[in-house]
């Protein structure tokens, strides 16, 4: 990637609210190539979206907990239940599910699930999750607090190391 474009990239993740000029100055290049460039970027998939981070205390969501999932795809009678990407989309489609990665390893499946209360995250679990066909076992993790979330991606220029 184009070191110009990686200064672009860098000054949208420190701050999505950038304008044009502050983004232009920040690559050094001239405001109507960094509004060019942002949008080549836009196209290309390389930003996919702009968001802002919530505060999740502050919004009610103070609680934070990591699921582990193993999937089962047949019943004991050895009737498909649905495929793994039907499982992992209808989990992912959760409200309370904030991120869902699938994972190698002994689990398929972890989730980072936000709720008002480690009550109503235990209650997501196995009112909702576990009910799902193809969900074979859980482990859940709390999360006593956060040092980071939502971190910048490192990029960096062709070569440079």
């Amino acid at each position: 990637m184009k070191a110009k474009d990686v200064a672009l990239l860098m000054a949208l993740q420190e701050n999505g609210r950038a304008g044009l000029k502050e983004l232009a100055k920040a690559a050094g290049m001239p405001l109507s190539t960094a509004h060019d460039r942002v949008r080549q970027l836009e196209k290309e998939g390389v930003i996919k979206k702009y968001a802002a981070i919530l505060d999740a205390e502050k919004v009610g969501k103070p609680a934070t907990s990591f699921v582990l999932i193993s999937l089962r795809y047949r019943s004991e009678q050895g009737k498909q239940l649905a495929t793994f990407k039907q499982i992992a989309e209808r989990i992912s489609s959760i409200p309370i599910v904030q991120e869902a990665y699938v994972i190698t390893g002994e689990w398929d499946i972890i989730l980072k699930v936000r709720g008002g209360s480690t009550r109503e995250i235990g209650e997501f679990v196995f009112d909702v999750l576990r009910e799902i066909p193809g969900v074979d076992k859980t482990l859940t993790f709390e999360s006593f607090y956060s040092t980071k979330e939502a971190g910048a991606i490192h990029i960096q220029a062709e070569g440079k190391k």
